[in-house]
Formats: structure tokens, sequence, C-alpha cells
């Protein structure tokens, strides 16, 4: 589930007081209903992509150094397998 449908369900409409509320992280004002920042739940939503990029990058690069390391072992062996 993403953090803006987790924030959806944790904070109800009905419980509407006719306030409006601001980020606490100052970010421009928004009338919001909620305490729910469109701004902060994408920063969030970036930093998450960010983290599970950095994972799949480090996974290539080991990838990528095992088929290196296969390569050159096999072309010392038996240069004919890589035809």
């Amino acid at each position: 589930m993403s953090s803006s449908e987790d924030m959806l369900r944790r904070f109800d409409q009905n419980d509407y007081a006719y306030t409006f509320y601001e980020c606490d992280k100052e970010h421009p004002f928004i009338a919001f209903t909620t305490c729910y920042c469109p701004l902060c739940d994408t920063m969030a939503t970036i930093k998450d992509t960010g983290e599970e990029l950095d994972t799949v990058e480090r996974a290539l690069d080991n990838c990528m150094e095992s088929y290196e390391d296969l390569v050159v072992k096999v072309s010392n062996h038996s240069p004919e397998l890589l035809i």
C-alpha cells in the first residue's frame, strides 16, 4: 500500500472540524482538511525509490563483476566457449 493510501486511511474526512492544517516542515501552505501533506508524501516516496534504486545498482554491479570474472576464467581455460 502506498504511503498516500495509508495516510488517507488514518485521517478520516468525516472528523473534519472546519480547521485548516499546515505542514510542520514549512512546506508551502495548502488548505489541508487533514494532517496529510502531499509534498511530504512525495518526498517519502522519492526517498524510498532512491533506496530501492541503490539496492538494484549494487546487485547489478555484483552481477557485472561475476560476469567479468567468468569471462576471464573461461577465456583462459576454453576461449572457444565464448564464441
